[in-house]
């Protein structure tokens, strides 16, 4: 078990590099942090000040570009034969909620108020030439979190409306799923058959294929602030405000582990890309990366 310290605020947004060898991990102040599996930390200068709150991470799915964004908008960097990052391609302003590569070149953004209801938008925008791609999705009070299945071409997203809307970018229109509660968090597993969302202390997974529930996990004595599929799709975690991460078996719904380490309420999480680790973000400013097999 790996424990960071190297931040002071609120862990909200993890990443995992390709080769499962860096973890980004930003903050609520604004700041972004490599941590090495060897237990070394560097920051990301090309974050300007001042800082505001970053909410979102995605990692380029082969190449050194990391995807930054937050109240003050999102960016992309990336790694040049210097060893320096350096903004590379569009910078938006909009405040932005979420973001997730879908494919080598287009990047999914999910605009509005991360903390309130707000007008916003689902957007998809080609990195390359800095183009937004239609079509695009308003989102009356603001996208909340974002998840994507590269493989199936596949991208969801929750709104504060109370629905998360699953796309196939292949087709026209959106599966619209409706929601008791706001959508803090979803995942989708790598199959695009499985679609996670977290509302209060709940977690609900769906069958995408058939469109029904299938469980409600209710096991959680706090928000549930995270979620994320293993990327064998065999085990589902769960992040919760009581201090815990929990695991479980989505097909089932039945728990198969728990996990408490000191970084207080659970914000963040994400799976190595060979699903040996997971790693969990607190609001202590602490991150842990612990071994799962």
């Amino acid at each position: 078990m790996l424990l960071y310290e190297s931040q002071k605020s609120m862990i909200s947004a993890l990443a995992f590099s390709p080769d499962g060898m860096l973890l980004a991990s930003g903050d609520r102040e604004g700041g972004v942090m490599f941590l090495g599996l060897d237990g070394s930390a560097e920051s990301l200068p090309s974050v300007e000040k001042p800082r505001r709150p970053l909410y979102a991470l995605s990692f380029h799915p082969s190449l050194p570009m990391l995807a930054v964004g937050g109240e003050a908008g999102w960016s992309c960097h990336r790694l040049g034969d210097d060893g320096r990052w350096n903004t590379f391609g569009p910078t938006m302003p909009t405040p932005t909620t979420d973001l997730a590569f879908i494919d080598h070149t287009t990047l999914a953004v999910g605009l509005g108020d991360r903390l309130k209801p707000a007008p916003g938008r689902f957007e998809l925008w080609d990195v390359p030439s800095g183009r937004k791609v239609d079509p695009f999705f308003p989102e009356a009070h603001g996208v909340r979190a974002i998840a994507a299945c590269p493989r199936k071409k596949i991208v969801a997203w929750a709104a504060s409306q109370r629905h998360v809307s699953v796309w196939d970018t292949r087709k026209q229109d959106p599966l619209r799923i409706t929601q008791p509660g706001h959508c803090l968090a979803i995942a989708i597993n790598r199959e695009g058959t499985l679609l996670a969302v977290t509302s209060d202390w709940i977690t609900r997974v769906y069958d995408l294929e058939n469109k029904r529930e299938m469980h409600m996990l209710k096991v959680h004595k706090g928000q549930v602030a995270s979620v994320a599929f293993s990327p064998d799709g065999h085990t589902l975690a769960t992040g919760s405000w009581d201090r815990t991460v929990r695991l479980w078996d989505p097909q089932t719904g039945r728990e198969q582990s728990v996990y408490e380490w000191p970084i207080g309420r659970i914000n963040r999480l994400v799976y190595s890309p060979d699903g040996a680790r997971l790693a969990a973000g607190g609001d202590t400013g602490g991150v842990v990366v612990w071994d799962v097999e």
